[in-house]
């Protein structure tokens, strides 16, 4: 019997344009070259449909399909996840990109570690706008086992950890699991990940960058921007809440297994996504975010 991919790359889209088409060329010329890179398209208006189908016909790697409606992105996240088969899975979207050894070295890491779940290289944050900023965080060392790594690992945590390598199945669990109490796309990276960063299940290198573009959006109003911003900010710490609840209800371990899951758990509702300090911090700092 023919063996698959070893990973699978799903990338949701939606009008990439020509960072769309950058992107797969990053993917394309990746040292590590045992992947198939599944491409759901939410009824893209642009190019996207033509730069996809053109790279599809010279590379079988390459697999392009077209959603018969918008599904909504994180959907999209969904779909894809679900029709991976390979031992490993990754996300990348379309105006991010990594080093040519991205593959390699998280495959190596993942081969090397098999009690960890999610492998994450170094990160360069890249701002885009009226004010461009570039930021190193380096990956997380091994952190070793128990509840002091878990700590770390929760604390330290960069949202573009999310685009890290998974175990397929790992990753899998945990979207159904997250998804019965929280369905949305805005923090869903981080909720994502809190059970393999409470198990210290994650490792990573610094000998491989993933670029995380941050595209700046303008907002006409503050009333626009602030309304907006609170009722994402009600959403996410309402479900998030009851994800935790139902979590710790099944939690096992012991007493300090427990404290800290409880002291972890509201201080990721705090500080992840949006809180009520930072909305404070975004209005005062609207002149200089927010195109009138």
């Amino acid at each position: 019997m023919q063996r698959g991919p070893r990973v699978t790359i799903g990338m949701p889209i939606y009008n990439g344009g020509d960072m769309f088409r950058d992107c797969l060329e990053n993917l394309r010329v990746q040292s590590f070259q045992d992947f198939k890179v599944l491409i759901f398209d939410n009824v893209s208006t642009d190019e996207t449909p033509q730069i996809a189908r053109e790279l599809a016909e010279r590379d079988p790697r390459f697999e392009y399909h077209l959603n018969s409606e918008n599904i909504g992105s994180w959907r999209n996240f969904g779909a894809l996840l679900e029709a991976a088969q390979s031992e490993y899975f990754i996300w990348r979207a379309y105006d991010d990109y990594t080093d040519a050894n991205f593959l390699e070295e998280l495959v190596a890491l993942l081969d090397e570690h098999q009690d960890f779940d999610l492998a994450v290289g170094r990160v360069t944050s890249l701002r885009t706008g009226r004010k461009q900023t570039t930021r190193h965080t380096a990956a997380p060392k091994n952190l070793g086992r128990g509840l002091w790594a878990g700590y770390r690992a929760v604390k330290g945590a960069h949202a573009s950890w999310f685009y890290g390598l998974w175990r397929t199945q790992a990753i899998k669990i945990a979207w159904q699991e997250v998804l019965r109490s929280y369905p949305h796309s805005w923090g869903g990276d981080f909720m994502l990940m809190f059970d393999t960063l409470f198990r210290g299940r994650v490792v990573g290198s610094n000998k491989t960058s993933f670029y995380q573009r941050i595209i700046q959006r303008d907002y006409k109003s503050q009333d626009d921007y602030l309304s907006n911003r609170i009722s994402t900010l009600i959403a996410y710490r309402q479900d998030a809440q009851r994800y935790f609840n139902e979590k710790r209800q099944r939690l096992g371990g012991g007493w300090a297994e427990r404290q800290m899951f409880d002291y972890l758990a509201h201080w990721y509702i705090d500080h992840r996504v949006y809180s009520a300090r930072k909305l404070r911090r975004m209005k005062a700092k609207f002149r200089s975010t927010v195109v009138s």
